[in-house]
């Protein structure tokens, strides 16, 4: 056997730099630790739907399971077809992906070449640095104002000769803030037609100006991300989708896995779509919780809720000086209670910030006796 220590591939140094995110903890990392019994625990660190999958997707997928034997179709049509209808567009302008994070892959690659540069207001979804990165192009990070606004003539004055793709998020992650129609449109119509803008709307169906697909039939260097991993509960399977003039979705198509999209997964979603109770009752649950818990913390004197939030979930900034970000963080786990810590993994907040999801009432209202205990 050779020795290991003789591994030295030249990719191994470089990589050695680059940031993994960092997810929510799991509860059986809390009961592990902290010896916490798994259902006095609250998990609001991972923006989860509280109600589940869609029942729905679950019957579907059920149905589904006489076809593990074969491959799925590599062009993932049924479901591409479903989202196509959902969102009255044709086919031929959507792409399925597992999850996000590979569509943002395949675009990177897709769209840019080596020392390239991808662009992208902080703070942000980490992923977007990792991806980047990992590809060998250049993050270009552009800081918000102090109020946590885009400045739209400060980032698109960072645009190079080398600039190809420009990430965009709505509602942010880990804000919960939105980007203004009236920005955004003013971003698109300023960016050169040879740069690709990415639109993250991971959790637009919780904000009051819902997604954004008639953006798409105006620009068409612009890209709309989708996932079903929020407001129809499938996380754990994994299927996300974009939205964008035929000509991106065919060079996407020729980059993506061929079968990154399994039989199952193309069932759940394509169901999850139909299933409009559950979707109304998600977004009810979160709206009505998001202003629930933006009024008990009003309460507080130590901590503030930043800007107007919009996701699942709720930023929150630290006022104590004397106590940060990660003594908060270590202090609720310790009371069973799973928030993030922005100080890990996202750039531009500090120690500052913790992010919160929004949740079944009784969770939330464990996490807010934990946050009085902990703030003192």
């Amino acid at each position: 056997m050779k020795n290991q220590k003789l591994i030295n591939f030249p990719s191994m140094a470089y990589l050695e730099s680059v940031e993994t995110f960092t997810p929510g903890l799991r509860v059986s990392e809390v009961v592990e630790r902290y010896g916490v019994p798994a259902d006095k625990v609250a998990k609001l660190a991972s923006a989860e739907n509280p109600l589940g999958p869609s029942p729905r997707a679950v019957k579907a997928i059920g149905l589904a399971l006489n076809d593990l034997s074969l491959y799925p179709d590599w062009q993932a049509r049924s479901v591409r077809e479903a989202i196509a209808r959902h969102n009255g567009v044709a086919i031929k302008n959507v792409i399925a992906s597992c999850g996000e994070t590979e569509l943002m892959l395949s675009i990177i690659m897709a769209f840019s070449e080596q020392a390239d540069e991808i662009v992208f207001p902080i703070p942000t979804f980490p992923i977007y640095e990792q991806a980047a990165l990992v590809e060998r192009r250049q993050p270009v990070q552009v800081p918000m104002d102090q109020d946590f606004t885009i400045d739209p003539d400060k980032l698109l004055n960072a645009f190079t000769k080398k600039t190809r793709i420009l990430m965009l998020t709505s509602p942010n992650n880990p804000l919960s803030t939105t980007i203004e129609k009236e920005k955004l449109t003013y971003i698109l119509d300023h960016t050169p037609s040879e740069v690709l803008v990415l639109l993250d709307e991971a959790y637009a169906d919780y904000s009051e100006t819902g997604p954004r697909t008639d953006l798409a039939h105006c620009y068409p260097n612009l890209i709309l991300l989708r996932t079903f991993s929020k407001v129809y509960g499938l996380a754990g399977l994994r299927v996300g989708y974009g939205i964008a003039h035929e000509a991106i979705i065919r060079a996407l198509m020729k980059v993506k896995p061929t079968w990154n999209i399994g039989n199952l997964a193309a069932a759940g979603a394509a169901a999850a779509l139909e299933d409009k109770e559950h979707y109304k009752k998600t977004k009810t649950l979160i709206q009505t919780g998001r202003d629930y818990l933006v009024e008990k913390l009003s309460g507080f004197s130590n901590v503030s809720v930043v800007m107007k939030p919009e996701g699942n979930f709720i930023c929150l900034q630290i006022l104590d000086s004397t106590i940060s970000s990660t003594d908060v963080f270590e202090g609720l786990l310790q009371g069973g209670v799973i928030i993030k810590d922005c100080s890990v993994s996202y750039k531009g907040l500090g120690n500052r910030f913790i992010r919160v999801d929004v949740n079944v009432r009784q969770k939330m209202d464990h996490f807010l006796s934990e946050l009085s205990r902990v703030m003192g």
